[in-house]
């Protein structure tokens, strides 16, 4: 029996690559997924929209060079889709946000209008808010009462331009009875509110 030797195996050289990492894809999925996570917040998303732009950009640059470098696909792909939502997801908030925006005036028109009503029914009540203004309006439409009333409420106005309120007290009290003098004391009055 002859033995057989049987010759020891060589070694096989194997040429291993090394995998690199894909910086681009990754930089590209984290910005695009900050700005995913901002697109949720109205005002705030507008940055957002610059982080998932610039994420998307990254992630189609990481996808071409995955191909090269066998690495960061899977990345890229999802950095391009966070982008993608993260832009729509923003514009859905961002034209909810104004939506609601818009429908206030609208609140406000309706109060104004309400208040117009409510001024008309009484027409007792002043129209304007400063009493200098109730006094104009009074001297130039008001009945003798109504005068007298916007006369006392700019007297008691400390708010009011002095000048104007000592005009009417002298109104009130020293010239109640003198055409002349009530029609130079409104004219003063007009003037001092002005």
């Amino acid at each position: 029996m002859t033995d057989q030797l049987t010759p020891t195996p060589q070694p096989v050289q194997v040429s291993v690559q090394a995998k690199g990492s894909n910086g681009l894809a990754v930089a590209g999925f984290v910005l695009a997924l900050l700005g995913a996570l901002s697109s949720f917040i109205p005002l705030v998303n507008i940055f957002g929209d610059i982080l998932a732009f610039i994420g998307l950009i990254f992630g189609i640059i990481g996808l071409v060079k995955s191909g090269s470098k066998g690495t960061g696909k899977g990345l890229s792909i999802a950095a391009i889709i966070l982008a993608v939502v993260a832009f729509v997801i923003s514009i859905m908030v961002n034209v909810a946000a104004a939506s609601v925006v818009s429908s206030i005036p609208t609140t406000t028109k309706a109060l104004a209008s309400a208040e117009a009503s409510l001024a008309a029914a009484a027409p007792a009540a002043p129209a304007a808010t400063s009493s200098c203004a109730v006094v104009k309006e009074a001297l130039l439409t008001g009945t003798p009462a109504q005068i007298h009333a916007g006369m006392l409420a700019l007297i008691a106005d400390k708010s009011a331009n002095q000048t104007a309120r000592e005009y009417a007290s002298y109104y009130t009290d020293r010239d109640k009875d003198q055409k002349d003098l009530l029609k130079m004391d409104a004219t003063l009055i007009q003037t001092a509110c002005s």
